[in-house]
């Protein structure tokens, strides 16, 4: 099944890419050892991430890619035993999402409690996605947002957007959420891609538009499918 919803690459491309950076993935850990493992395990842990985005939008089946986020979380319990200091909000926001929405079980991300980005830093997505995942219950007391900004998603600290979707009623969250991928999203993705445009093709990897964060919180919150199922930006067979 190709889930691929843009149409800023074809599905030759994403193969090529899918191919190149399973070779990098194999060469990094052939070269693995004590004195280079903090560096190599954060360069693998990128091409991991990659290789699950490419796969979900080729249309792999969602157990196959399962492997691919076991290895993704094995590798970033070793990441934490060679890296200094809390692990950052990507790091834990894309550990998350992707246990969240591939029904992993907790205890096989327990080590992150330990490495957790620190609290002052943690906004009302990470926040929800975290609490549903080790609690069982959706809530947040976060008053922001990190929007995306710029080309490489810096971030900006926001109100509103989707803060608004977790305080509006029940029956209006997925209309606000909609309204939210519409314009604040859909600005930084269109921004990505003109950026992307301005390159040679072997500087980047492009990996679809597929925002797995958003697609854990619209998960989390129970939004309706049936309105995301077409967005470019939701994985909507993971919800």
């Amino acid at each position: 099944m190709n889930r691929i919803k843009d149409d800023f690459k074809s599905k030759e491309y994403y193969q090529k890419e899918l191919e190149n950076l399973e070779k990098r993935i194999n060469r990094y850990k052939d070269n693995l050892n004590q004195e280079n493992a903090s560096r190599l395990h954060i360069a693998i842990g990128l091409k991991l991430l990659s290789v699950i985005l490419i796969k979900y939008q080729l249309g792999y089946e969602i157990d196959e890619i399962k492997h691919d986020v076991l290895e993704y979380i094995e590798n970033d319990k070793q990441k934490v035993l060679y890296c200094e200091g809390n692990l950052t909000y990507d790091d834990v926001a894309n550990l998350l999402s992707l246990a969240y929405l591939f029904d992993v079980d907790s205890e096989q991300v327990d080590f992150i409690k330990t490495k957790m980005v620190e609290e002052k830093y943690i906004d009302i997505r990470l926040d929800i996605i975290r609490n549903l995942y080790f609690e069982g219950k959706c809530y947040s007391s976060k008053g922001f947002y990190y929007r995306d900004k710029g080309y490489f998603g810096d971030f900006s600290k926001e109100n509103g957007g989707i803060v608004d979707v977790y305080n509006a009623p029940d029956a209006e969250r997925t209309d606000l959420f909609l309204r939210h991928l519409n314009t604040v999203k859909d600005k930084h993705h269109r921004k990505l891609v003109k950026y992307y445009e301005s390159l040679a093709e072997d500087r980047y990897t492009y990996t679809g538009a597929t925002d797995i964060v958003l697609t854990a919180v619209a998960k989390a919150l129970a939004l309706d499918m049936s309105a995301l199922c077409d967005s470019k930006y939701i994985a909507s067979d993971l919800l």
